[in-house]
């Protein structure tokens, strides 16, 4: 059911949040409703307190508990001759930066866009794209644990940890959504003006030169990372270049 939360715009508004933001208490999916919106803005954000079928890449499920992390769509539209392929990895630096800068919490991204703290993902992140006639509505939706329990976490068969887990104390809902929707909106903005910065970042804070994944029932050494951000790995016999898929770290 899509509950509206007035009080979430207010609480954006106070926090100087001026872009349009969709703000409801339970929906299925922030993504899902961000692609169903009818809208004239540019650029828009949808989110919620919950999220009752949540989902990362691959369809799996996301965790997205009530008042237990930021749940969120960061929308706009560009045109159809606009280059985005290397925007939803290169965005998991909105989250990393905001985690370093404003919470003393250092992370590491996971090819293509988990961003990790201590090895433990803390932040997934899924781009879906609708194709208009002359333009593309990109959707990137991110969901970032903030105060969740390690009992909570449990549920999730992968690696997790949450902010709180950290930071040692409880993190203001209303401070880090506000601060989220500023980090992501700065990196989109800077990637449409100059993205190589941004390449280069990513390719420092994707801790994974070097490293060992299972990949496609083969293991393989990552030898590099390009500058569209697919990996060149190498089996000691021959190399191939890894363009999207899953990856297992095995070291």
């Amino acid at each position: 059911m899509d509950i509206v939360d007035n009080q979430m715009t207010i609480d954006l508004r106070q926090q100087g949040i001026s872009m349009p933001c969709f703000c409801y208490i339970e929906l299925a999916s922030t993504n899902d409703t961000a692609k169903q919106l009818s809208t004239t803005y540019d650029k828009y954000v949808v989110l919620s307190r919950y999220q009752s079928k949540g989902r990362g890449r691959y369809n799996r499920s996301f965790l997205s508990s009530r008042d237990k992390g930021v749940y969120m769509s960061y929308c706009y539209n560009v045109p159809m001759n606009v280059d985005c392929s290397t925007l939803s990895a290169v965005v998991s630096l909105a989250v990393s930066k905001l985690l370093k800068l404003e919470y003393g919490v250092d992370s590491t991204i996971k090819w293509p866009n988990d961003v990790l703290v201590e090895g433990k993902k803390i932040c997934g992140i899924l781009n879906e794209n609708i194709v208009n006639q002359h333009s593309r509505l990109i959707v990137l939706g991110l969901g970032l644990n903030v105060n969740y329990s390690m009992q909570e976490l449990s549920a999730i068969d992968k690696p997790s940890t949450s902010l709180n887990m950290h930071t040692m104390r409880s993190i203001s809902m209303q401070i880090i959504t506000a601060q989220l929707i500023n980090y992501v909106d700065a990196i989109v903005n800077q990637y449409n003006s100059y993205s190589r910065p941004l390449i280069q970042q990513y390719k420092s804070q994707c801790d994974i030169v070097g490293k060992r994944i299972g990949y496609d029932n083969g293991i393989y050494t990552v030898v590099d990372i390009t500058d569209n951000l697919s990996l060149v790995v190498s089996n000691g016999t021959t190399s191939r270049t890894i363009n999207y898929g899953e990856i297992v770290l095995t070291q």
